[in-house]
């Protein structure tokens, strides 16, 4: 059977079905069918990225680690890290956070390859930051006038300014002469809202522009006229810096993470994950938190279950002229 003629409901009724139809006296024998039923319906059926299938292989994997290695905490630990990080992306789901869902489950992919995230990137800044029915013109000039001025020039250093990068009072000098006549800039720019500051963190903003005019306003401001403008954003998407998340949310790690084991089978879930994880860590996720810490995030990327990644956007082009605002502050 093709993959074209079966709908995504039924492939997981299919395979929710089969799964629940294994039966085995131990957690052992009982994946062994199971990861390899996993395996053919990937095979056969070209399921999508974060497929229940490729979540089993990988469940299957770490129960085995930890059945071959009982007295080695690593295995245990990435249990843990991997059934949070599917609480964390259950929760973005169920919150419409688009950057962070794609990029917590591209994460949990392990294939290290960049991810495009433009379209979930502007419908964040849309929902979230804009009116619902924005026009996509104005998405990206409004992000674009969001990121660039103060938030950015006050912690990065000086754009490129007719193909030089100037100090301060030299680019005020070219203001004043209003001789500017092409910007370029390459920094780091803030999250404008949660679900991009869960996804990205900072993240790296490049744009270039003709500068068509200038005007002063004494002791408070730079106004600048761009033509020409496009930009970009891009992000290492890692576990390299001591930051953990906090997030309230309405579920609980553990209603997720319940789901999860009933369709893989595990007829007493909290059984299991005091056998494998422990007490305090199976206490843990029953709270109304779901708390992905740098400790989890780093085990993972350092398995074979997650890896770190690329993320960008395309080029965005505004096609109208653009006015931004520097203030003098940001010069001095």
């Amino acid at each position: 059977m093709s993959a074209d003629r079966i709908s995504g409901k039924e492939r997981r009724w299919f395979l929710k079905s089969a799964l629940a139809a294994t039966t085995a006296l131990t957690v052992e024998t009982t994946l062994r069918p199971v990861g390899r039923l996993a395996q053919w319906v990937d095979s056969q059926f070209s399921l999508p990225e974060g497929n229940l299938a490729e979540k089993y292989a990988v469940f299957s994997r770490i129960i085995q680690d930890i059945n071959l290695n009982p007295h080695n905490p690593l295995p245990r630990k990435q249990l843990k890290a991997w059934l949070l990080f599917n609480a964390a992306c259950q929760y973005a789901t169920i919150n419409n956070f688009t950057v962070s869902a794609r990029t917590a489950g591209h994460f949990l992919s392990a294939s290290g390859q960049p991810l495009d995230i433009t379209k979930e990137f502007f419908t964040s800044f849309s929902q979230f930051n804009l009116d619902k029915d924005s026009s996509w013109s104005k998405i990206k000039r409004s992000y674009f006038k969001w990121a660039l001025f103060p938030q950015s020039l006050r912690s990065n250093k000086a754009p490129t300014a007719n193909c030089f990068t100037p100090s301060g009072e030299a680019l005020v000098s070219l203001l004043k002469s209003k001789s500017l006549k092409e910007i370029r800039y390459r920094g780091l720019t803030t999250s404008p809202n949660k679900d991009i500051a869960f996804g990205m963190g900072r993240s790296t903003l490049d744009f270039s522009a003709q500068v068509e005019s200038i005007s002063y306003q004494k002791g408070k401001a730079w106004h600048l006229r761009l033509t020409g403008t496009t930009y970009k954003i891009s992000d290492l998407y890692d576990w390299d810096e001591t930051k953990d998340l906090y997030v309230a949310s309405s579920i609980t790690p553990y209603w997720v993470i319940e789901k999860l084991l009933t369709i893989f089978n595990v007829r007493n879930p909290r059984r299991f994950l005091l056998y494998t994880i422990g007490k305090n860590n199976t206490e843990a996720l029953s709270e109304p938190l779901v708390r992905v810490t740098f400790e989890d995030g780093a085990i993972l990327q350092n398995s074979p279950y997650a890896k770190a990644f690329e993320i960008f956007t395309r080029k965005i082009a505004i096609e109208e002229p653009i006015n931004i605002t520097i203030p003098e502050s940001v010069l001095n």
